[in-house]
């Protein structure tokens, strides 16, 4: 997107839409400022008892387990259903005066059933009617019933998404609140109220902010985060819905269960922590560092345990020597994390690659699964010109998406040389499906991103943030892009991206190259923009606050947006093991009808398979002085066109050079090549047979010097 407005300070823009986003889900009800927060995942306590994908159809986020069966709701109207434990739908129903139930609660003989209104129903979950409604002090999205309050007269806990948590009676009398900035949450869907843990009570949240679904635990009576939070994503990748807390869906088991808007109604073992368990949480050490320097082991440590760590030992390894620290005197309590620097660093005096190894001790842990971390560090020659890119989630229906664009270019103008952006559009004209679902393993909404494919679901806001980390890292190659060639006939761009390794490498290495376009604009209604800063009761944003709500297409200029994966998303690999030096891919790409070839970025990348991070790139454009139909001056022709056995290449040589003859096919793979050496000025031919070719289009490419010239092959047999 094109930015409509001088673009404002990041304070002023974050004041007025810090966590806004969208969802393209379908039928979900989404929180419109589910904040984004750190979302860890506590697997040791969450093994997954069910998953009944049938309870969770579209629309579907109430849900209750009356001891017999399943309740579910239908948020956006009045229908219900029952859910029997093997996860089939038992039952259709509806309930006269009751529509758009979002939470439901039992207390042992009556459900409860919450509208995101002051009324609260009592339902006979027998016969399936009302038996009376209760007027409540705070709109109730979710709702969860708890027998100790108001003196063990029972009551409810009520709220809606970065609402306070309102108590309340039977009766619906007030009796007090948990204020949202006790809770610290700000997309709270389902609440369930647990009395069964040790070191209870508790309220659990089924928060949309974060990865869009976590389960947090909340201490009572003060409703302060303990420190364990499950991303239940990782399971079950939908949207927070409801959320409750049963005993025996499983015989003999507690569970935790809820639904995953339009993915599964699920079920957690909602099981005790260990008394002492000391985990290796991660480690913030770098692959790469400068030959020579002294390389801090740096790392988190997080209390899995029940009880407070006094003290523990650290200790890392290099391959030869092992190093120790004792460390007393500490508080860690249950849940808290604790960041630590080693006393001792890792020298690098060479450009090998070393196997580290760093591991946690603590007296009495009841499990050492989890004490130890391993990563390598390799040594560099020299530090290469570090690129960050940044890929936006972006859509023409998204109504905060505008912050996406105004940050993408804010990002530009600040680092044209050092930061390459695309906006991946998602369910609009400009969606390219591939990379679309690609970045989808990295968002939970729009806009979103990531960084060098390092974090998941960035916000455009935090952008800064992330390259101001990523800039500094030393990585091990640097990407450069050469031989830009354009031939007006075909229109079809050829270039080579070179990746220039400065250390020996083994491993899972990959190269890939993608277009983007800036000035993209489109006259139909799918080209409008959706706008939520209209009128400016969002803050400020780049000019959208004193725009209309969509903003029509004649309006919008779409930048930086995503055109082409040449390699897919993740590449293609590079050898196993990689010399210092250089390896590099030569790229074809037909610029379709309605882009602009004067408005296209060609970028190359290296990336690390082993995680699918990038670890540099470059941008460039294609330069007018090869826009040229430099195909005239070597008479590049193919014949016969199609072919079905063998082809003729001929040319002409304006000067005496080097050349080399390619058959790449349309995944950018080299299928035939022959280099012909050093070819004096004139008329050449050069035969390929081309029997074991599969049928389809290939491209051409006569690489004479540092000219690259392409033209099309159709084998037809």
């Amino acid at each position: 997107m094109k930015k409509i407005t001088t673009l404002v300070s990041v304070a002023l823009i974050a004041l007025g839409s810090y966590a806004q986003k969208g969802f393209n889900c379908n039928n979900c009800e989404v929180a419109p400022l589910a904040g984004k927060g750190n979302s860890p995942s506590e697997k040791a306590l969450w093994d997954i008892q069910f998953d009944h994908a049938a309870g969770a159809l579209p629309g579907r986020a109430g849900a209750y387990w009356t001891g017999t069966e399943f309740w579910i709701s239908r948020w956006s109207n009045d229908s219900l259903f029952t859910v029997n434990n093997s996860g089939t739908v038992t039952a259709s129903f509806k309930i006269a005066g009751i529509t758009g139930v979002r939470g439901i609660t039992g207390d042992g003989t009556s459900l409860y059933l919450a509208t995101n209104s002051t009324t609260v129903y009592k339902v006979n979950p027998a016969t399936k009617t009302l038996i009376s409604t209760i007027t409540v002090p705070a709109a109730a999205r979710y709702i969860t019933y708890d027998a100790s309050l108001n003196g063990g007269a029972g009551g409810f806990y009520i709220g809606s998404f970065n609402s306070a948590i309102t108590k309340c009676s039977m009766t619906g009398a007030n009796l007090g609140s948990i204020a949202p900035g006790t809770h610290g949450l700000t997309g709270i869907y389902g609440l369930a109220y647990d009395n069964i843990s040790t070191g209870g009570p508790y309220l659990w949240a089924y928060d949309q902010g974060g990865n869009g679904g976590q389960i947090v635990q909340l201490k009572l009576p003060a409703g302060t985060q303990t420190g364990l939070i499950h991303d239940a994503t990782v399971d079950f990748p939908g949207i927070a819905g409801g959320l409750f807390i049963a005993q025996n869906i499983v015989p003999g088991k507690n569970t935790i269960g809820g639904i995953a808007q339009g993915v599964s109604l699920f079920g957690y073992e909602l099981a005790n922590p260990n008394a002492n368990d000391a985990k290796m949480a991660s480690l913030d050490i770098p692959k790469y560092a400068v030959n020579p320097s002294a390389v801090q082991i740096k790392g988190t440590i997080k209390n899995n345990g029940s009880n407070t760590i006094t003290a523990m030992t650290i200790k890392w390894n290099d391959g030869s020597n092992t190093y120790t620290q004792n460390l007393t005197s500490l508080n860690i309590q249950a849940w808290q994390n604790y960041n630590f620097t080693h006393s001792t660093s890792l020298n690098i005096t060479n450009t090998n690659t070393i196997n580290v190894k760093v591991w946690v001790e603590l007296a009495g842990d009841q499990d050492v699964t989890n004490d130890t971390m391993k990563t390598t560090v390799t040594g560099v020659a020299y530090v290469p010109q570090k690129r960050v890119f940044g890929e936006e989630a972006t859509g023409t229906w998204c109504q905060w998406c505008p912050r996406g664009a105004c940050f993408m270019d804010q990002m530009a103008t600040d680092y044209p040389s050092t930061w390459v952006g695309a906006a991946v559009h998602n369910n609009d004209p400009m969606v390219v499906t591939a990379w679309d679902q690609g970045l989808g393993a990295f968002i939970s909404g729009y806009p979103s991103g990531t960084v060098d494919r390092v974090n998941s679901d960035v916000d455009p806001s935090q952008f800064p943030a992330e390259y101001n980390v990523l800039i500094n890292k030393v990585v091990p190659v640097a990407v450069d892009i050469k031989n830009i060639s354009y031939n007006s006939v075909t229109k079809v761009v050829t270039f080579t991206v070179e990746g220039d390794f400065v250390a020996a490498l083994t491993g899972n290495y990959k190269i890939n190259a993608v277009i983007t376009e800036d000035g993209v604009t489109g006259t139909t209604s799918a080209y409008n923009q959706a706008n939520a800063y209209a009128g400016g009761g969002n803050g400020v944003m780049c000019g959208f606050e004193s725009k209309p709500n969509p903003v029509p297409a004649a309006q919008m200029v779409y930048d930086h947006v995503g055109r082409a994966l040449l390699d897919g998303f993740g590449g293609s690999s590079l050898p196993g093991s990689i010399p210092i030096g250089i390896q590099s891919k030569t790229y074809n790409y037909t610029v379709p009808s309605g882009v602009n070839v004067n408005k296209i970025h060609l970028v190359g990348m290296i990336l690390d398979g082993s995680d699918g991070s990038i670890l540099n790139c470059k941008a460039s454009s294609v330069p007018t002085g090869v826009k040229e139909d430099i195909n005239a001056q070597f008479d590049l022709n193919i014949y016969p066109n199609p072919s079905e056995n063998n082809t003729a290449v001929t040319f002409f040589l304006p000067n005496n050079n080097n050349v080399k003859v390619e058959i790449y096919n349309i995944m950018g793979a080299v299928v035939k090549s022959q280099n012909l050496g050093n070819l004096n000025h004139g008329n050449h031919r050069v035969e390929f047979n081309v029997n074991d070719l599969e049928n389809g289009l290939y491209f051409v490419n006569l690489t004479a010097g540092t000219r690259v010239i392409s033209k099309k092959l159709t084998i037809l047999k």
